[in-house]
């Protein structure tokens, strides 16, 4: 029983097992006596509850139950319960759909090395799941975010207390607006508190998005200073506007994204579960193509397209998630390696030695949004580059066995003949000899006619030149240490895609700043620091020099400024920089952007117009991209066996015609 068939039958055991179990728990709770829908919910809680802890207790499930856990958590204010029953349900539904894409994988996998590769893209799947699974969760928060904006400006209307409107909006709390009524809630008490200025900074950390931190920095500014009319409006309720038209801007982003590339990830991976029912047609209809899938040629084409599925699927994760910048507290895995001092040492001498590098490195980091700093990228890199190496050494062994393998073997070959020639092979294999000397030895040992000892001794010296052949060359080191250098700049590389990404949406960030001063502008003790403090929240790409040049205001608000506009020359943003220098030296912020408000319906228009011409863009960008796999599939693994077996074919009348004439 080979190894293949062991994964399959313990795979389906506990598939089975599973199952059953869960058809047994069901089948239990129906015969049972009906009880009231409270009670039904009750047990349905507590199982689910039951499972989360179930979940917790085994090794690798346990893992993954965190990242669903922190994923949740940093959106919702859920209580602990409730994020648990979710992590519950959401690890059933992981479990259900995995299990039927491994075992789709395993009725078509033949090795044991091609099922590791699958694992990888069962990992990809969960990915994607929960990725989708957080991104409906952020959807429909901001839903009801744009709703509660609205009830926010009736209930102001009422009696012009901000604190009292947000109150007044949890009263009425129903499962559509569950979520949004715990964070209106937490806004009430941050204002209602003492110290409201540090409550807002605890809010910050666990604020779903920039859009709930604004808010709350508005209410709190209207609270402190007291609302203005400007032109016979309410600025607190134009703000809200503002606000609210910001988040229709990111769900319609959102969702024309969401459309062009919730089927861009599946078209990906799809290569994978088409790679043995293309194999099984080609060989049906030729079988003399079994020397290309199960030779080294089908070995190697494997491999470069699960490289390429996984490189093509992150570079589309990149597209998607550009504008976000995750920030992790915790130590990650390449941290706590880095932590061990010969590591860090020798990081540390390679740094210090191209210092001028690590300062560009560090900046295009910081640019990019990345949650890692210098050392663990160039550790990410020299992994990356080391992997590279051995993965090559590893295809050039495998590459080298498979040749051997069909040397002895060849497909649709004579079993007799093959056990015959395999074992002079086999004892010959490590000595040099001639074909007389070979026609000899096998005379000696077999009893044969002179006819049937030249075709065999011919037979069996071309296997064995063709078997002495097969073996590790010096220009395969050169191979492996090229790609090594490849491997070793593709987080460079990766760096500087996601880099120019993020700059299609320049000028939609510039665009966002421009709505948070007209937010501004017009309360009187606003200073240049808040506003860039609030530019901070909202930017992606300018985000570091921001904080910088906040960090360093300190030491000259003007000094800063200069420095913030030769560190982000882009022309509209240095616009809005020297709007600021004449903001902290001459006139007040009103003044200096009363051309926004001239301009307002123009930027509105263009904004619509760019933001159609980015996610085209994009669009066009990703499909190409996630079509490289597929289209790399069909041409090497069907178009060039055909090709190729062809012109053998052709060769071998060519030469039998010749050899006639």
């Amino acid at each position: 029983m080979n190894d293949i068939l062991i994964i399959k039958i313990l795979f389906g055991l506990i598939i089975t097992s599973f199952f059953v179990i869960l058809f047994a728990y069901l089948k239990l709770k129906k015969i049972k006596k009906r009880t009231l829908v409270k009670g039904r919910k009750n047990k349905n809680s507590r199982f689910l509850e039951k499972s989360y802890i179930f979940f917790s207790k085994i090794i690798f499930i346990n893992k993954y139950l965190i990242i669903i856990e922190k994923s949740i958590k940093s959106i919702e204010l859920s209580d602990k319960k409730t994020i648990n029953k979710k992590v519950a349900k959401f690890i059933y539904i992981s479990i259900l759909i995995t299990s039927v894409f491994i075992l789709i994988l395993l009725e078509n996998i033949s090795s044991l090395y091609f099922t590791l590769l699958s694992i990888l893209i069962i990992y990809i799947i969960n990915v994607q799941l929960l990725d989708f699974y957080v991104n409906r969760i952020e959807d429909n928060l901001l839903i009801q975010f744009e709703v509660f904006l609205s009830d926010v400006k009736h209930y102001y209307h009422e009696h012009n207390m901000i604190d009292e409107a947000i109150y007044d909006t949890t009263r009425n709390v129903s499962k559509d607006n569950f979520e949004m009524s715990l964070h209106a809630k937490r806004m009430y008490e941050i204002l209602s508190s003492e110290d409201v200025e540090n409550e807002i900074d605890k809010y910050y950390d666990i604020a779903p998005n920039r859009f709930f931190k604004n808010f709350i920095a508005l209410a709190n500014l209207v609270q402190k200073f007291g609302d203005r009319q400007v032109d016979e409006k309410s600025m607190f309720l134009t703000n809200i506007n503002y606000l609210k038209q910001e988040i229709k801007y990111e769900l319609l982003r959102k969702e024309k994204l969401g459309h062009l590339f919730k089927s861009l990830s599946v078209i990906t991976v799809i290569p994978i579960f088409f790679i043995k029912p293309l194999e099984r047609w080609a060989m049906s209809n030729l079988p003399e193509l079994s020397c290309y899938y199960e030779g080294s040629y089908g070995f190697v084409v494997q491999i470069m397209m699960f490289i390429l599925v996984i490189i093509s699927y992150i570079l589309i994760n990149k597209m998607k998630a550009s504008r976000k910048i995750i920030v992790f507290h915790e130590k990650t895995i390449t941290g706590r390696i880095l932590e061990n001092e010969k590591i860090s040492r020798s990081i540390n001498y390679f740094i210090h030695k191209r210092y001028s590098v690590f300062l560009k490195y560090k900046k295009k980091l910081k640019n990019t949004g990345y949650n890692k700093n210098v050392k663990e990228f160039y550790f990410q890199r020299l992994v990356f580059g080391i992997l590279a190496f051995i993965l090559t050494i590893f295809i050039f062994i495998n590459v080298i066995n498979i040749n051997k393998i069909q040397v002895i073997n060849p497909s649709n070959a004579n079993q007799e003949i093959v056990l015959f020639d395999k074992n002079y092979i086999e004892k010959l294999k490590n000595e040099e000899f001639t074909y007389n000397e070979l026609k000899q030895y096998i005379s000696k040992t077999e009893n044969l006619s002179e006819k049937e000892l030249v075709l065999i001794s011919e037979r069996i010296y071309k296997k064995n030149i063709k078997y002495r052949g097969l073996y590790f060359k010096w220009w395969y080191l050169i191979i492996a240490v090229i790609n090594s250098v490849i491997g070793y700049n593709f987080p460079l590389l990766l760096m500087e895609f996601k880099k120019r990404v993020m700059k299609m949406n320049i000028e939609d960030e510039v665009i966002q700043m421009h709505t948070i001063i007209l937010m501004l502008m017009y309360f009187p003790r606003v200073s240049v620091e808040e506003v860039l403090r609030w530019m901070e929240q909202f930017a992606v790409i300018f985000k570091q020099s921001i904080g910088q040049c906040i960090n360093e205001m300190e030491q000259g608000d003007i000094e800063a400024l200069e420095k913030l506009k030769r560190e982000e020359p882009y022309p509209p943003f240095v616009k809005i920089v020297d709007n600021l220098i004449n903001a902290s030296e001459k006139i007040s912020l009103a003044l200096s952007f009363d051309e926004l408000v001239i301009e307002r319906k123009y930027y509105q228009d263009k904004r619509k117009q760019d933001t159609e011409i980015l996610i085209e863009k994009k669009g066009v960008l990703g499909k190409f991209i996630a079509f490289i796999p597929l289209g790399f599939t069909i041409l090497f693994y069907l178009l060039v066996p055909f090709l190729l077996l062809s012109f053998n074919q052709l060769l071998n009348y060519s030469n039998q015609i010749n050899s006639i004439l």
